[in-house]
């Protein structure tokens, strides 16, 4: 199945629920406007967490069109992470264009994240569903809001260790990454009346999910270029962010060339020939394919946990979107 063509009808009409809450609208002050819809309608992007929700709803007999503002939220939260995130990174273009805060300044990217983070409140107040399950959902989101931040300050708090374990790396990506997607499904099944072991079977589905994704991130980033990504290509080595990549090389290394990698990859100012010697540890250490490995194990075990859901076309689509979280090209 060609999963572009297949999520095509979704994201068209996302896209166009979206454009409601940011683009049709008369929001005023227009610069502050134009910054907050840049990431979002200007670079697109996968639209993985509202698709996501979506399907997790069919999956269980929802609604698609009762869980469009919903996504809207998950999407504007996602763009309002980036924008702060590219700020922190000091990384320039996300998605193929400039980051929000090379093209208008750091003062204004702090402001078009906050304004996003007050906007989705809004936008979820426009989804159609009980007073207790909006309780619910907005105390989610609100929890996924606060996770992401410290998932970040791991990730952060990491770039000075010399060596970070393997469980502290999931720690640390379950925040940033996998939680998003757990309460995409989960929300999603909930908003499609699914029943409480479907609602936790989907939530699990999206947390494994995001774990392979990340992980598979991790590994695009040291593999890919820059064209590909739409971003700088192994900025997480420049930066010294400790990836699942640098943690297995790290474990898989001998105690010499251990040293070496570790020196050699705290440098600040990396020369291009340092960053090609730290990638060959990378590579013949057996890192690499290490992350590669353990990425593909997360989408299968995502798969695993939707083999109780009916047989229908979103549950199709969401064992693909399994795989692809772990055999995308970017």
């Amino acid at each position: 199945m060609n999963l572009e063509a297949a999520l095509r009808p979704y994201l068209d009409q996302f896209n166009e629920e979206m454009s409601k809450y940011l683009v049709k609208r008369d929001l005023k002050p227009e610069p502050l406007y134009d910054a907050i819809r840049h990431l979002p309608i200007k670079g697109g992007g996968k639209r993985l967490r509202p698709i996501m929700a979506i399907l997790a709803a069919q999956a269980v007999g929802g609604d698609s069109k009762k869980v469009m503002p919903y996504g809207v939220v998950l999407e504007v939260l996602h763009n309002f992470t980036l924008i702060h995130d590219d700020i922190m990174d000091d990384c320039d273009t996300r998605r193929g264009i400039e980051a929000v805060h090379a093209k208008w300044g750091v003062p204004m990217g702090i402001l078009a994240g906050d304004t996003m983070f007050a906007m989705l409140f809004e936008i979820l107040n426009q989804v159609d569903m009980s007073d207790a399950l909006y309780r619910s959902i907005s105390q989610d989101v609100a929890k996924l809001a606060r996770e992401v931040c410290e998932g970040q300050y791991w990730d952060m708090f990491f770039e000075d260790q010399k060596k970070v374990e393997e469980l502290q790396y999931y720690h640390m990506i379950e925040r940033k990454t996998a939680t998003f997607f757990e309460i995409a499904m989960k929300n999603g099944a909930e908003l499609g009346n699914g029943e409480p072991q479907q609602v936790k079977k989907l939530a699990e589905c999206g947390r494994l999910m995001g774990l392979a994704f990340q992980v598979w991130d991790d590994y695009l980033g040291v593999t890919s270029t820059d064209a590909a990504l739409g971003k700088p290509a192994r900025s997480d080595i420049v930066n010294g962010k400790k990836t699942l990549v640098y943690v297995a090389t790290h474990g898989l290394l001998d105690p010499f060339d251990r040293r070496q990698f570790v020196d050699l990859y705290k440098k600040e100012d990396k020369t291009e020939k340092e960053i090609a010697e730290i990638l060959k540890f990378m590579e013949k250490s057996g890192g690499l394919e290490k992350a590669r490995t353990r990425a593909r194990e997360f989408s299968s075990f995502a798969k695993a946990t939707l083999a109780d859901l009916p047989e229908t076309a979103a549950k199709r689509l969401l064992l693909i979107l399994c795989d692809f979280a772990s055999n995308r090209p970017k």
